[in-house]
C-alpha cells in the first residue's frame, strides 16, 4: 500500500510509531512553538572525535563551495560580517557544517522573543548534516569544533522541540539544558514566556 508523501518519510525514516510520533509533534508544532537552549558543559571541549573539522575564515579556504551554496546561499556574506564556520570533512567530502557567532542576546524569530544577556556569549546556530552522514556523530564534531572558537566566552545552542535528531546530538557533545522558550495562540491572543 502506497502512503501519501507526508506520511511516506517520516514512516520510512523512524519506523511506523517513531513516524507517527513525529507527524504527531510536527503537527503541535504548529500550534505550540518552543525553543530549547542548551549552554555547553565542561565535557564539551574536550570530547575527542575521528571526523576531522576545518574552520573556515574566508571564501577561499572552503573546500566544498558548491555544497555551500547549495545548503547555505549566503555562506560568503556571513564570513564577511565575521561569523564562523565550521565544516566537518569525511573522506574528503563535506559531511556536515556550523555557524557561530559573538551575541549580547538569545533571539528567536520562531517563538517572538529575545533575552537580552549581561556578557557576550557565542552562540551556534544553522547547523546542517548531509543526509548520508547522519548518524555518525558529524553534529557533535560540529559542536564541539565551534565551541573550541569561543575560547573562555559561554557557548549556547538551540533547537526545536521537535527536533529529536539535534537534541540527542547537542546532549551527546555534552550540552545542557539551560532555557525554554514558549509562544502560543489562545483566542487570538498570543502568549510568550521563558524558564
Amino acid at each position: 500500500m502506497a502512503l501519501p508523501g507526508k506520511l511516506e518519510r517520516p514512516i520510512l525514516r523512524y519506523g511506523i510509531l517513531g513516524g507517527l510520533s513525529h507527524i504527531g509533534r510536527e503537527a503541535l508544532s504548529r500550534v505550540l512553538k518552543i525553543q530549547l537552549v542548551y549552554r555547553e558543559t565542561r565535557q564539551v571541549r574536550g570530547a575527542p572525535y575521528a571526523l576531522r573539522s576545518l574552520l573556515v575564515r574566508c571564501e577561499s579556504e572552503a573546500n566544498d563551495q558548491a555544497t555551500l551554496d547549495e545548503y547555505c546561499p549566503d555562506w560568503r556574506d556571513r564570513l564577511r560580517q565575521g561569523n564562523f564556520l565550521i565544516c566537518v570533512v569525511d573522506e574528503e567530502r563535506m559531511a556536515g557544517f556550523g555557524w557561530g557567532r559573538w551575541q549580547r542576546e538569545l533571539g528567536f524569530t520562531y517563538v517572538d522573543s529575545c533575552l537580552g544577556l549581561s556578557q557576550e556569549i557565542f552562540y551556534i546556530y544553522d547547523c546542517y548534516t548531509m543526509d548520508e552522514h547522519r548518524g555518525k556523530g558529524v553534529y557533535q564534531v560540529v559542536l564541539t569544533s565551534l565551541a573550541k572558537v569561543a575560547r573562555e566566552h559561554p557557548v549556547y545552542v538551540a533547537c526545536r522541540w521537535n527536533n529529536t535528531g539535534s537534541i540527542r546530538g547537542i546532549g551527546k557533545a555534552g550540552f545542557m539544558l539551560d532555557r525554554v522558550f514558549v509562544c502560543f495562540e489562545v483566542m487570538g491572543l498570543r502568549l510568550r514566556f521563558n524558564y
